[in-house]
């Protein structure tokens, strides 16, 4: 019997996203202490899904149910979830309906009670598993401003994760995130912030237009 495409589609997603962490998970562990290499698997594993999914999605036949909206977002969570003091963030982004290829752009900015803000720009995936469910890996350049909180080693930043989200019938969405912002090396200092979000997304004109 024939696989469904999208059968298809996770395995050979899940195929390549194993791969890939076993092998930045080994370059890793070489590099690193056992404590350090610890702390440092949530971030390969985040890069691994992300890329895994990135690959299901180019590969998607159907894009039928992809005719969502623009969205603004609003979130709420953890930043700097390895922290002993965990800090509050609180987001606000807007998602644009307009796709380039399978990218859509989005724009945010986020803020903690620590007074640190980034501001970031990037594009977004959506994978949709049937109506309700849609998991969308993201990655963005951000403009990081310290306040009082953890220093991140440059003004320039680097925001990558994966969102996964419930679709309501009338395409409002809620759901987890999980990102890591690092300067990817650019300066010697590179400690980088990891992220649990919860996001509730309304498209724009859900109050006045149809549901």
């Amino acid at each position: 019997m024939k696989s469904p495409p999208s059968a298809l589609i996770v395995r050979r997603g899940w195929r390549t996203g194993t791969d890939f962490t076993a092998k930045c998970f080994k370059m890793s562990a070489s590099r690193m202490s056992g404590g350090e290499t610890v702390r440092n698997f949530w971030r390969v594993g985040a890069v691994a899904v992300v890329s895994m999914i990135a690959i299901g999605a180019a590969l998607a036949p159907d894009r039928a149910l992809a005719a969502d909206p623009d969205y603004f977002a609003v979130g709420a969570g953890v930043y700097d979830v390895e922290r002993p003091g965990r800090v509050a963030q609180l987001r606000l982004e807007y998602r644009f309906s307009e796709r380039f290829l399978i990218f859509k752009p989005m724009i945010g900015v986020l803020g903690t009670n620590e007074k640190t803000f980034i501001g970031y720009a990037g594009l977004r995936t959506d994978l949709y598993f049937g109506r309700h469910l849609v998991v969308t890996p993201n990655a963005a350049f951000a403009a990081f401003d310290r306040g009082d909180g953890k220093k991140l080693g440059s003004a320039l930043e680097f925001k990558s994760g994966v969102e996964i989200d419930y679709r309501m019938n009338d395409h409002t969405r809620i759901g987890v995130a999980f990102d890591h912002i690092s300067n990817a090396g650019l300066t010697q200092a590179n400690p980088g912030s990891d992220s649990w979000v919860l996001y509730y997304a309304i498209p724009i004109g859900w109050f006045t237009g149809p549901h």
